[in-house]
């Protein structure tokens, strides 16, 4: 093998061995989001868990799973992704076109009373039409929120509704970093069903207040959702998180290999 070509094939691979970086994210027992009472947490686990509904028609009713270990996105091109089942669904509600069922991101606090909290929410009932995302400041993630997008039609077997199991990934990649406490992402959502992705929505979020997700919730938002033992699991979450180098992490290897092909040369 010529010089050149050992030199290409050890650029190829430590390009790939340092450009990317993927680590699994360890997630704590999901757990009860919220103090509204209306719901039940049963088989909680690092993967998932199933949500009954207590029927007292509060409304705010979810499950949340925080990340043991602290998540910050530091480069451009730091991704998070996020991916889950929506099953053993049982809804007594036919309630049409409304952002009722929610699934997102909690950051840090910046300031006290605070966080960001994206959403990537769904329609409920006989209307396939309401996929949207949002993100609010007021750490309150049962609220609408701000900046929410124009809705997309969905099939109808992506609904939450009883029958229905439903795959679901969130990927959430830093955009642009503005400020210590500016920061743009590219939220991608994708629904599908077994191996068939059957709706990807990608969005720019602009303005988000912090670089440190602290955890993934699920949650319903009306209380015409909350009856009585109607119920949701959420089974195989998973998620990892991909860094890239540092900028001078490239020059650092282009100095590596020129010293390489040196060394080659002067064996020769």
């Amino acid at each position: 093998m010529k010089i050149s070509e050992k030199l290409s094939v050890l650029l190829a691979s430590s390009l790939t061995a340092s450009s990317i970086s993927a680590a699994p994210i360890v997630f704590n027992d999901y757990q009860t989001l919220g103090t509204s009472g209306g719901q039940i947490i049963s088989g909680a686990s690092t993967t998932g868990a199933t949500l009954t509904y207590s029927g007292n028609g509060n409304g705010a009713d979810g499950m949340q799973a925080l990340f043991d270990s602290p998540i910050t996105f530091v480069n451009v091109g730091d991704r998070l992704t996020y991916s889950y089942t929506v099953g053993s669904i049982s809804s007594s509600v036919d309630f049409g076109a409304n952002n009722a069922f929610r699934s997102g991101v909690n950051f840090d606090s910046v300031t006290p009373n605070e966080f960001n909290s994206l959403h990537y929410t769904t329609g409920y009932g006989d209307i396939s039409n309401d996929v949207r995302m949002a993100f609010n400041t007021n750490a309150n993630p049962y609220s609408g929120g701000t900046n929410i997008v124009p809705t997309e039609n969905y099939n109808t077997s992506l609904r939450l509704q009883t029958g229905n199991t439903v795959d679901f990934t969130l990927v959430l990649e830093l955009a642009a970093i503005n400020g210590p406490n500016d920061f743009d992402y590219t939220y991608t959502g994708t629904i599908g069903v077994g191996n068939a992705n059957e709706l990807t929505i990608v969005r720019s979020l602009t303005g988000i207040k912090s670089d440190s997700p602290t955890g993934i919730y699920h949650l319903t938002n009306s209380a015409a959702l909350d009856i009585l033992d109607d119920t949701w699991t959420i089974s195989n979450g998973s998620a990892d998180f991909t860094a890239v180098p540092e900028p001078g992490a490239f020059s650092f290897l282009g100095g590596a290999l020129s010293l390489a092909l040196v060394a080659m040369r002067r064996r020769r």
